[in-house]
């Protein structure tokens, strides 16, 4: 009688098969015969990163590595031609870009009527087996002696080099031949029942002790050895670990014995002295097999790394619940479990920190293995450790830079956008100044006005300096003449109960820094040290020709070795802890009362160094005052000489033509108003869009270009460029809330470009303007001779 099929019996067994499917940790898909997926389920979506929906209607190529293709092309061709595929191990690529290793299973489909349509895999992910068989094989062919494998039936599954050597044969010669073939001729017959006997009592260990035991050689003279074996249960059965030590040494005489144990006796002496001077600590914690401890309680074993890592005597660690006393209380709860992993069968590797015989802590590294006896019950667990604290500090150092690098471009965001507000509100205050008569009631307002605008300004250079990004006017200095100009200026400011002292080192070389940011980096830490002695005390300014070598460049991955001029700046005051010296140069932090700073001091400062190429450091403790470090490179250039400040040179009018393009509506109408009160003819635009088309209808030509560097839809640079393609001869002022230094490291403006610094007033527009249309002028006179 036929079973008969019902469409409620087809759904049930869809139903179930699609649950099979969609439950499965394994990766099952299906494709066509050319290889576009059409199903991917929950598993291989987790294997390969990529959903359901990122992979339907894609080609298996999506998680291919290129160098595995030429292998799915023959794939592919076995399933067009109807044949399985089955057991194949290979590598598949996840949407993260991270190779890992895969089983595959793959099968044809065919329609009701026997059509081949196209295919179902199922890929297994055996990364883990597969690190794993490899540290094996790492492991067993870096053993001094034979290791080999050997299946239940006696064929040989693996050899390592020493088993070459011993018995003359290649590793294709051994490897699925019988076992039987390294064993001497007349033994060879009694030797499977040995075998059988092994694998059906494998606890029954056999080491060959106190009996001769030999090998054939292939040339057909015997081998002496030893063997220890061991059994291996894998899911395709038992296999045996054969350890084969070779002991001519041994059989050849007495005498060669007796040496051997003395040369062994030396080799334990040479290996516990490496123990004793080596940078790791070895400990060994005894486990009870029948309760195991989950933690280490008592070393049963202590080497004497652990005096000069820790400053311990080996008494001292031996102590009962030494370690439990001494690890960080924040690390304790972590480490136990993670040796509960351990005892698990897990690899892991611990980081932790333990205190010092000094009371400081340390970090520590350590891998703990679990040592197990011949029934798989673990008696001890053995770890190396060794002080990692250097690398966990570079690693902090790098973690605390990247947080500046993004705090400052946020910074510096700010303050392009505050200087756009502040260019107005000073261009417009310096313009009702210039028509009000002096003692017109609102004057006094307005300097009030221009007074807390060049407050605002200050602020914004702090915020720049911070973020790397102000305007820099570098050139090459003598430290020492800028440090007792700053010095004048000191004495003034930070009271008569804190004594001053200048320390000029002689000779010193010339840097390369902007002097006004360098004194404002002297008069900021300066300030801050006054701060810190609020009872007086002794502030200290000196410098120094210093070189910075290799050794020191491995303690500061920021540094680049070489030779600096030192500016180190100490006071006697309070001092910082370890918390607060991490973040002093972050933005907006202050240990001061509300309302007296901002927290942008020392973010200033951080960013004016960093921009010159420098380095600061700082040194201090609770209690015994504050050093900060500054070094700067030097530079074998000549000292230049100071151009002077002429930024009241009065500012001249003219004829010209000029294009004004600014986003922003108070400031593009603040430029146009002191440029038409000049005399100069003004075209106004908001953006580079509009102001193209207003140059393109404008027959008379324009002589000077006003833009802003970043706009809406088109930018300055593009505009620019767009103008000069059919004025050649046009002048270009770019104006940018971002420093000059800014656009060009990113590329956005050329370093010649003509660059206006915001916030400018009036009068600096106006020489910037004069002074770019003579240089014009100059050009077109000499090119028409």
């Amino acid at each position: 009688m036929s079973e008969r099929r019902t469409p409620s019996g087809d759904a049930e067994r869809l139903r179930l098969f699609s649950a099979i499917i969609e439950s499965s940790s394994d990766a099952i898909y299906t494709k066509t015969l050319d290889g576009i997926i059409t199903s991917w389920n929950p598993g291989a979506e987790r294997m390969y990163g990529y959903t359901a929906v990122e992979a339907i209607g894609r080609h298996i190529e999506l998680v291919v590595p290129e160098q595995q293709r030429p292998e799915l092309q023959q794939i592919l061709e076995r399933l067009r031609a109807g044949a399985p595929v089955s057991g194949v191990e290979t590598v598949r690529r996840t949407k993260a870009g991270r190779d890992i290793d895969v089983s595959l299973t793959i099968s044809p489909v065919r329609s009701d009527d026997g059509e081949l349509i196209g295919s179902s895999g199922i890929a297994r992910d055996i990364t883990g087996r597969k690190s794993l068989e490899a540290r094996f094989t790492l492991a067993i062919e870096a053993a001094p002696n034979g290791m080999m494998i050997v299946d239940a039936g006696g064929r040989i599954q693996y050899v390592n080099r020493e088993i070459e050597r011993l018995f003359g044969y290649s590793r294709d010669e051994l490897i699925g031949s019988p076992v039987e073939r390294l064993v001497p001729s007349p033994s060879r017959a009694a030797h499977p029942g040995l075998r059988a006997g092994f694998v059906a009592h494998p606890a029954r260990r056999f080491m060959g002790v106190g009996r001769d035991l030999f090998g054939e050689h292939k040339d057909g003279s015997a081998v002496p050895v030893e063997i220890g074996l061991n059994p291996i249960t894998t899911p395709d059965g038992l296999l045996v670990l054969a350890s084969v030590v070779d002991i001519s040494a041994r059989k050849k005489a007495e005498d060669d014995l007796r040496r051997s144990n003395t040369q062994l006796d030396e080799a334990r002496a040479r290996l516990e002295h490496v123990l004793a001077s080596s940078a790791a600590t070895l400990l060994s914690v005894p486990l009870s097999p029948e309760s195991p401890t989950r933690a280490p309680t008592v070393f049963s074993l202590v080497t004497e790394g652990v005096t000069r890592m820790l400053g311990y005597s080996v008494a001292e660690v031996q102590g009962p619940g030494w370690w439990q006393k001494q690890i960080h209380p924040d690390d304790l709860d972590r480490t136990l479990h993670e040796f509960e992993n351990v005892l698990s069968g897990r690899t892991v590797s611990l980081e932790y920190r333990l205190r010092h015989a000094d009371g400081s802590y340390r970090w520590m590294n350590s891998h703990p293995t679990v040592v197990r006896d011949y029934a798989g019950r673990p008696v001890e667990i053995v770890t190396a450790v060794i002080d990692v604290t250097s690398r966990k500090n570079l690693e902090q150092q790098f973690q605390q830079a990247q947080k500046m690098e993004a705090i400052g471009i946020l910074a510096g965001g700010i303050a392009h956008d505050f200087n756009n507000i502040l260019t107005a509100i000073l261009g417009f205050a310096e313009t009702a100044s210039a028509v009000l008569p002096l003692d017109h009631p609102a004057a006094e307002s307005l300097e009030e006005i221009d007074r807390n605008v060049m407050r605002a300004a200050r602020l914004t250079r702090q915020l720049l300096a911070f973020g790397r990004q102000q305007l820099m006017e570098p050139r090459v200095l003598d430290p020492n003449s800028v440090v007792e100009g700053t010095g004048k200026l000191l004495r003034r400011v930070i009271g008569e109960d804190i004594r001053l002292t200048l320390s000029l080192g002689r000779d010193i070389r010339p840097i390369y820094v902007d002097p006004g940011q360098l004194e404002q980096v002297i008069l900021n830490l300066a300030l801050n040290a006054r701060d810190a002695m609020p009872g007086g005390g002794s502030l200290t300014i000196e410098t120094a020709n210093v070189d910075l070598d290799a050794s020191y460049a491995l303690r500061r991955p920021a540094v680049k070795p070489g030779e600096y001029v030192l500016i180190a700046i100490t006071d006697t005051g309070t001092g910082m802890n370890e918390a607060i010296q991490r973040r002093i140069f972050e933005p907006f932090f202050t240990t001061k009362e509300v309302g007296r700073g901002t927290g942008l001091g020392l973010a200033a400062v951080h960013g004016i160094v960093n921009q010159s190429n420098g380095h600061i450091w700082v040194y201090s403790e609770p209690g015994a005052g504050t050093t900060f470090k500054l070094y700067f490179p030097v530079t074998s250039e000549p000292v230049e000489p100071d151009a002077g400040d002429r930024s009241a040179t009065p500012a001249a009018g003219g004829h010209e033509t000029i294009l004004v393009v600014e986003d922003e509506a108070e400031v593009r109408q603040l430029a146009a108003g002191a440029l038409e009160r000049h005399g100069y003819r003004v075209l106004v635009a908001a953006n580079g869009e509009e102001a193209y088309r207003l140059a393109a209808n404008n027959a008379d030509g324009i002589d000077l270009l006003v833009t802003d560097v970043i706009m809406p839809l088109v930018g300055g640079p593009e505009l620019a460029d767009r103008l000069r393609a059919s004025r050649p001869d046009i002048a270009i002022i770019f104006a940018s809330g971002y420093a000059r230094d800014a656009v060009i490291n990113h590329g956005i403006l050329g370093a010649d470009s003509i660059f206006l610094q915001k916030p400018y007033t009036p009068m600096v527009l106006l020489r910037k303007v004069r002074e770019v249309l003579d240089v014009r002028a100059a050009r077109l006179k000499l090119r028409l001779g």
